[in-house]
């Protein structure tokens, strides 16, 4: 099964406590997994196993392998067994590449023949044939299944033929916490669409650098400002004795307040927050890999609802994004402040280092005067709080090259949640760039190499 648009901004499902217990501890040695893939395919275990290929909006190749078996096949000849799941890679020569995703499935004491199990991989490569080949073997009984299947990942056929020519051929990646609290009955009960965007954390980027060179005729620096801010509007409902009673909507439906001004998140509502901040994160990595013919590129990102700069005008090429991933995934939603007395001071600390990062006089090393400034800002549609006055950044002469590159949450936009991050940067009549999905922004980041390259 394949597909075109990976992540298409799903929010937070209501998840439970797992019913059946995964370790993905590393893969133990006992496990004959040589002498299983020499020899034929396998069935001692009635199963399903389903493929699932997506473009990501960091413009990986995703496949994500999905073994499924019922509680009563799983039973069957057997009331308890020790299944390690193996999903292995061989190229087009049928030579098996480096790594593995591996999970071991730890049968609980009420383990019936109305639950499934679920085993899971996610892994990313580069355009080409390959074998998959999943192993789930029972180390109780020696016994188990071998699988394999044909797969070609497609080369992306556009203006940028050649953005992952230096990516890695495979990539195995860690699960997302999310599937692994999965009940039985919730895989059945979500569609693939949701399945696959809770099997993987966006925040999980893929290594290897894009091929985007840029042919600008003067040197350029390049500043790619990250807002990571996810869409939390604030309502006015009823007053109260001594304040206004409001209730948090987005996307997921409303949250409630406990106290006055004071959200208490959920761990759901947590979690799709972060979900949206991986994709933004996904879109300013791509882009912080523009490589301009002379020039530098810079990367920030930051949290303006929780006033948390999280990256401060980085050598795009010293961006340590593990450790930024996991700074991002650490942040508590709870800590953001969204009061009356407090709502304009989102908006001006976001405006003000947006004016900061303009009145920089970084040359990237070159003489005084010698680089353009080019401003390219990535935001997911988040209107600020109610109360907040909309104030523009200073204009500028000469004026930087300014893009707004905007990640729709609908293929026709989000008017519901207005963007008025555009409105902020309308004084340096930056270009906006709408997108849904991974191909939509590969067009926006070809338009912006293009028109790089034509400026003087």
């Amino acid at each position: 099964m394949t597909g075109k648009c990976v992540f298409c901004f799903i929010t937070a499902v209501c998840l439970v406590t797992p019913l059946c217990a995964h370790d993905a501890k590393s893969l133990p040695a006992s496990i004959p997994v040589e002498e299983w893939l020499k020899s034929p395919d396998r069935q001692d275990i009635v199963w399903k196993v389903q493929i699932f290929q997506n473009l990501t909006l960091q413009q990986r190749h995703l496949v994500q392998v999905l073994a499924t078996i019922r509680g009563r096949d799983y039973l069957e000849g057997a009331s308890a067994r020790d299944l390690h799941f193996v999903t292995k890679i061989a190229d087009e020569q049928g030579n098996w590449l480096d790594g593995q995703s591996y999970d071991h499935f730890k049968q609980p004491a009420n383990f019936s023949g109305g639950d499934s199990v679920h085993s899971f991989a996610n892994l990313y490569l580069k355009a080409g044939n390959y074998t998959v080949a999943v192993i789930a073997y029972d180390s109780m009984h020696n016994t188990g299944n071998v699988w394999r299947m044909k797969l070609t990942v497609p080369a992306v056929v556009d203006r940028l033929p050649d953005l992952g020519r230096d990516f890695p051929v495979a990539e195995f990646l860690p699960p997302a916490k999310a599937a692994l609290g999965l009940k039985s009955a919730d895989w059945e009960q979500y569609p693939p669409g949701v399945l696959q965007n809770l099997m993987l954390d966006p925040l999980t980027l893929g290594n290897g650098t894009a091929h985007l060179p840029v042919a600008n005729k003067k040197p350029v620096r390049i500043d790619v400002v990250v807002n990571l801010s996810d869409n939390i509007v604030v309502f006015v409902t009823s007053p109260r004795r001594d304040c206004l009673e409001h209730a948090l909507s987005g996307i997921g439906g409303p949250f409630a307040w406990n106290s006055c001004y004071h959200p208490q998140f959920s761990e759901a509502d947590s979690r799709a927050y972060k979900f949206d901040q991986g994709l933004a994160l996904e879109v300013g990595n791509i882009v912080s890999q523009l490589a301009p013919q002379t020039g530098c590129v810079r990367f920030s990102a930051m949290d303006a609802l929780r006033q948390d700069l999280v990256a401060d005008r980085v050598n795009a090429s010293h961006v340590d994004w593990d450790t930024l991933s996991k700074r991002v995934a650490s942040a508590e939603i709870k800590e953001i402040d969204l009061t009356p007395e407090h709502a304009n001071d989102h908006l001006i600390w976001f405006k003000q280092f947006i004016e900061k990062v303009n009145e920089d006089s970084y040359e990237c090393g070159l003489p005084a005067g010698a680089t353009n400034h080019v401003l390219v800002v990535v935001s997911m549609p988040m209107p600020f709080p109610v109360y907040t006055q909309i104030r523009t950044v200073k204009s500028y002469s000469p004026r930087p090259a300014s893009y707004h590159l905007r990640l729709q949450f609908s293929p026709r936009g989000s008017p519901i949640f207005p963007d008025q991050t555009q409105q902020i940067l309308s004084s340096l009549k930056s270009k906006d760039l709408p997108f849904f999905g991974s191909e939509q922004l590969r067009n926006q980041l070809d338009f912006i190499v293009k028109d790089l390259a034509a400026a003087n």
